[in-house]
């Protein structure tokens, strides 16, 4: 982090909770992720919303992240900023979710996720025949294939959520 926008953070949460303002804040808001180097940060270099569900080198980079970012102690407050009682909440990946992240299509990396998943659900070759291992196209919202795409998501979002409140909580 530059030390300089750093101790503006903490500074303007210091003023927040002196007039009374309770805040919430994203663990993560940016594909980028704060890795730096990034001369526009709307264009997506990094993938990290997508990635912090299945890579561990993500899902690392966003532990120091929110640890540097909420775990410090704020030198205004004299607390860190998960322990100031005016932080209303922690959106641990803002617009994060599977089906926004990978509205342009599903990245390869997810597909031994997947098809673990379809494997542990059907438990029978016969039973993951029935089913498809392929990911399906961004335009068949409709299709047998992506409700088992959905709840395949909702499971790992689940599960990543569990890790990340159970992170922030420590």
């Amino acid at each position: 982090f530059d030390p300089e926008q750093r101790d503006r953070f903490f500074y303007l949460l210091a003023a927040l909770k002196r007039e009374g303002i309770h805040f919430v804040l994203d663990g993560l808001s940016s594909d980028n992720g704060a890795y730096g180097g990034i001369g526009e940060r709307w264009i997506d270099r990094r993938s990290l919303k997508q990635r912090v569900y299945y890579d561990p080198e993500a899902q690392e980079h966003w532990r120091r992240l929110v640890e540097k970012a909420l775990g410090a102690t704020n030198p205004y407050t004299g607390l860190t900023t998960l322990q100031d009682p005016a932080l209303a909440g922690v959106i641990l990946v803002n617009e994060g979710g599977l089906s926004f992240v990978t509205r342009n299509g599903v990245p390869d990396a997810l597909r031994p996720a997947f098809a673990t998943w379809l494997k542990k659900r059907y438990g029978s070759l016969a039973g993951l025949e029935a089913a498809s291992v392929d990911f399906p196209k961004p335009d068949q919202w409709t299709s047998r294939r992506m409700a088992h795409v959905q709840r395949f998501f909702v499971d790992l979002e689940r599960s990543t959520a569990d890790w990340m409140t159970a992170h922030l909580r420590q």
